[in-house]
């Protein structure tokens, strides 16, 4: 089986990827905030924040609420993840193609099921901020880059106890991890992979997905960006 990814591979996915990329939409508008706050007869998005996501499901809800959305919409984006792989999987044994299409694929579908929970098809397209689906997203595609998102995040967290700060530079900080780490490990002409079998194609793929991602959630994250340099960003205390 050939190593490298090239424009020749995608022919055969095309078609399946295109309905793994549509399901993975679906799924990420399944807005589990959105949905819980629906049980109660409420809408999320007329409190606090207006954002429908785990961090304005704690303030308007409490913690359990918010671990329940948590879990919800990290394993949404799992399984997009885990279905478009499994298909692609298929589809790249049957024709003898590079396994670094299973790879990207699993980047696009993350990505889509991410821009679903933004934009949910379900509920008039005004969702969350995508940090519990990145999360997830980085998690199953390569944990070594979550690890380093991970530690950033919890680091700014224990510090100053605002979510959006550690969101934004876990954001920011991630594209560059991915295309250290991938260029360091996997790529081929590193000198430091001794087992690198990833092409350069497929090394500027995963650095354009993963900006992609990470400015995406920057992008959805800009009125927080306003107030953290104001200032005026609320940090999580806990009540008495």
């Amino acid at each position: 089986m050939p190593l490298n990814i090239s424009i020749a591979d995608l022919s055969p996915v095309a078609v399946p990827g295109l309905i793994c990329l549509l399901v993975s939409y679906l799924l990420g508008s399944l807005n589990f905030s959105i949905i819980l706050s629906k049980f109660r007869n409420d809408d999320v998005r007329k409190h606090g924040s207006g954002n429908a996501g785990m961090t304005n499901t704690l303030r308007t809800y409490g913690k359990w609420a918010a671990v329940l959305v948590f879990v919800m919409d990290f394993i949404k984006c799992a399984v997009a993840i885990l279905i478009t792989r499994a298909v692609i999987a298929n589809v790249v044994e049957a024709n003898a193609l590079s396994s670094s299409v299973v790879t990207v694929s699993g980047y696009l579908a993350g990505y889509i099921c991410m821009l679903g929970h933004m934009f949910p098809v379900y509920f008039g397209f005004r969702g969350g901020k995508g940090v519990v689906t990145s999360t997830a997203l980085i998690l199953f595609i390569d944990w070594r880059c979550f690890l380093v998102v991970f530690a950033v995040f919890a680091i700014l967290f224990i510090w100053k106890k605002i979510i959006s700060l550690g969101s934004v530079i876990g954001a920011f900080v991630y594209p560059i991890a991915n295309f250290i780490i991938t260029y360091l490990f996997d790529y081929t002409g590193s000198p430091l992979a001794n087992h690198g079998d990833k092409s350069m194609l497929y090394l500027i793929a995963v650095t354009v997905i993963s900006a992609l991602i990470g400015g995406t959630v920057m992008f959805m994250h800009r009125a927080n960006i306003g107030r953290l340099l104001a200032g005026t960003e609320k940090p999580i205390v806990k009540k008495k």
